[in-house]
């Protein structure tokens, strides 16, 4: 699974470069908008910076140089398409997920139609055994009926004949 998480990954950034590319070329004619970049990688800079320092124990903070305005520009368009990347990559993972999971829903759902449809089968059954049943009941019945009256029959007719 990994190695295509790896590709997928590889693919969205090939198809995303494009993207980044023309947010590049749009920071460098709109000076709004490059000054927004800007901000947003000299903040990165800084708290990247900064973590570092923290995280390789330095003593007391460290006078952080900020990044000149082109390679701000860079560092910014970098981030904005490294965001883009993972924000496209955490869609189609949430697009798969919701995807999985209405076809788990529908799984269930048939899954429990069916066992209610066992289920009802299953008490038809039982009616039309308890019905079966009655009847049984009621035909041995008429049957040892049939014998007695047989019987009888049979002792009158044999006692006819001896007197007769």
């Amino acid at each position: 699974m990994l190695p295509i998480l790896k590709l997928a990954t590889l693919l969205i950034k090939q198809f995303t470069r494009p993207v980044v590319n023309t947010i590049s070329e749009s920071a460098k004619q709109y000076p709004k908008f490059r000054s927004i970049i800007v901000k947003l990688a000299q903040r990165y800079h800084l708290s990247d910076f900064t973590s570092q320092s923290k995280l390789f124990g330095f003593g007391k903070p460290l006078r952080v140089k900020p990044l000149s305005e082109d390679e701000a520009l860079n560092l910014g368009t970098r981030l904005l398409g490294e965001t883009l990347v993972y924000g496209i990559s955490a869609g189609l993972l949430l697009a798969e997920y919701n995807r999985s999971s209405k076809n788990d829903q529908i799984k269930e759902e048939k899954r429990k139609f069916e066992i209610a449809t066992l289920q009802r089968k299953i008490h038809d059954y039982g009616i039309v055994t308890e019905q079966q049943a009655t009847e049984i009941k009621e035909l041995r019945r008429k049957m040892y009926q049939l014998e007695d009256n047989n019987k009888s029959l049979a002792s009158k007719l044999f006692s006819s004949l001896k007197t007769g």
